[in-house]
């Protein structure tokens, strides 16, 4: 938790030593934790390489941590840990994924610019291939034929495994089922 607070007060190269384990005979012990700072930055660039199925923009609006900003209206040093970056990189692999892209890959770079003042974080990824609808299977549906039921469905063999296009399939069949008096 030291190590996360002195990251996100601009200290992104921060290291924080465990203290030794106390002497258990001693009736009170005494904890030293070692805090290497390093030097202060400003995170200038958040940087996304390898994405092209969802905009930059939309998964930068989605993250934790922050470019820096001006004084008066936000954090003028940005916003950043550790913790967060892992966040951030999680964001982008579960919007890749939620899209078709299963297989999606990231990892982050951290790198100090050419004056040395500023932070730039680069999260490289590799979408993989997309996934497909293979086939679409029915099962346990003794009211309705299997084309009533496909006829009630968006989702197709051959279109993109999308989570949202499933979620809004399963909620399409259950809808059949419910108008006809089907709990």
């Amino acid at each position: 938790r030291l190590q996360d607070y002195a990251q996100r007060k601009g200290y992104f190269f921060a290291h924080v030593t465990r203290p030794q384990a106390p002497d258990l005979s001693q009736p009170a012990a005494k904890l030293v934790y070692q805090v290497d700072t390093g030097r202060r930055y400003k995170l200038k660039n958040l940087q996304i390489n390898g994405v092209d199925a969802i905009s930059n923009q939309a998964l930068k609006d989605e993250f934790k941590s922050k470019t820096a900003s001006l004084p008066l209206i936000g954090n003028p040093r940005g916003l950043t840990s550790d913790d967060m970056l892992r966040q951030d990189a999680n964001t982008i692999q579960k919007r890749l994924r939620e899209v078709g892209y299963r297989r999606a890959h990231v990892e982050v770079r951290r790198a100090v610019s050419l004056n040395g003042n500023d932070l730039i974080i680069r999260f490289d990824v590799e979408q993989g291939p997309r996934t497909y609808v293979e086939a679409i299977g029915l099962r346990g549906n003794a009211v309705l034929t299997d084309d009533q039921l496909r006829s009630a469905m968006t989702i197709s063999p051959g279109s993109p495994l999308l989570t949202a296009a499933v979620a809004r399939n399963t909620e399409k069949l259950a809808d059949t089922y419910s108008t006809l008096r089907y709990a």
